[in-house]
C-alpha cells in the first residue's frame, strides 16, 4: 500500500509541474479567477491548483471566491467543484 501512495504522491507531483510549465506559456495573458473571472493580481489572497478530475488544467480562484464558496468549472474536462 505504501508503494501504491508514493506512486500517487510521484504522479500528483508530475502533473503539478506539468500545469506549471502550461502556465509559463500563458503567462502573457493575466490571470483570472475560473469561478468569477476577475483578474488576479500580484498583492490579492487568491490560490492556484490543477483539476482535481484531469489534473491539465489549472485552477485559480480569488479570495472572495474561496471564502464565499462558490462553484468552479474546469474549461478542459467540465469537472465542477465547491
Amino acid at each position: 500500500m505504501a508503494k501504491q501512495t508514493k506512486k500517487t504522491t510521484a504522479e500528483t507531483k508530475k502533473k503539478i509541474a506539468e500545469a506549471g510549465r502550461q502556465k509559463s506559456a500563458k503567462d502573457k495573458k493575466a490571470m483570472r479567477c475560473t469561478s468569477c473571472g476577475r483578474r488576479i493580481e500580484a498583492e490579492d489572497f487568491w490560490v492556484e491548483f490543477v483539476c482535481p478530475k484531469c489534473g491539465k488544467e489549472s485552477i485559480i480562484r480569488c479570495e472572495k471566491c474561496k471564502k464565499l464558496v462558490n462553484p468552479y468549472e474546469c474549461p478542459k474536462c467540465g469537472f465542477r467543484g465547491p
